[in-house]
């Protein structure tokens, strides 16, 4: 059977709601959101496991997924947040453009980002010369951490909870927190790409902007 964290995975990919992913599985909403919350039922686990491979996805153990005709990437471990700065870096210099994020705090972005010291945002200062990088955050309650190179804005809901999203040139990144660590799966695909960046604009113009004030 497919664990919550894979569904989850998948559906954010896809940038399918819970009631899409019932819609195409022929399932009640209730049994996907019970499946989400680690409630596994074999026959309704297998309904939505043919429905994401029917989409392209392949399941790997009980943690990991792929999607076929796509390059997909994992990074972890204690080089994953180097590895994964760098192909950022790397691919805006070559796309430019936008960078497009999701995450319930500021201080989570930087840190998947891999700034250890949140005295020192140099890492955050040179991604904003090759790319505007805007981030939608669901949790300004916490927040201690000023990053003034990025715009944000605050949205109620983080919609792809409890992942975390980045859209740059032509790849999409889901990261999992895990701890003090992340987990980050990286597809390249125009096409998801694409959609995920127009997702992500209805969510921008739907948000409440604010300014990071400078630190003194």
């Amino acid at each position: 059977m497919l664990s919550a964290q894979q569904i989850k995975a998948a559906r954010a990919m896809l940038d399918w709601s819970q009631d899409e992913l019932a819609q195409a599985s022929g399932l009640s909403l209730n049994t996907v959101c019970s499946l989400e919350n680690g409630h596994m039922s074999p026959r309704s686990s297998i309904e939505v496991r043919k429905t994401l491979e029917s989409k392209g996805f392949d399941f790997i153990g009980t943690n990991g997924l792929s999607r076929r005709s796509d390059e997909y990437k994992a990074y972890n471990g204690t080089d994953g947040r180097d590895k994964f700065y760098d192909d950022v870096m790397a691919t805006v210099k070559e796309k430019g453009g936008e960078i497009a994020a999701i995450f319930e705090a500021q201080e989570h972005l930087a840190d998947a980002l891999g700034v250890t010291n949140h005295a020192n945002l140099e890492r955050l200062e040179r991604l904003s010369k090759f790319a505007k990088v805007r981030c939608l955050i669901s949790d300004l309650s916490n927040s201690s951490l000023s990053i003034p190179y990025f715009q944000f804005g605050m949205i109620p809901k983080h919609p792809f909870a409890p992942f975390s999203s980045f859209t740059y040139g032509n790849k999409s990144a889901l990261l999992a927190r895990n701890g003090a660590d992340y987990f980050y799966f990286v597809m390249t695909s125009v096409d998801i790409a694409q959609d995920r960046f127009k997702s992500f604009a209805r969510d921008w113009d739907a948000a409440v902007p604010f300014v990071v004030p400078h630190a003194t």
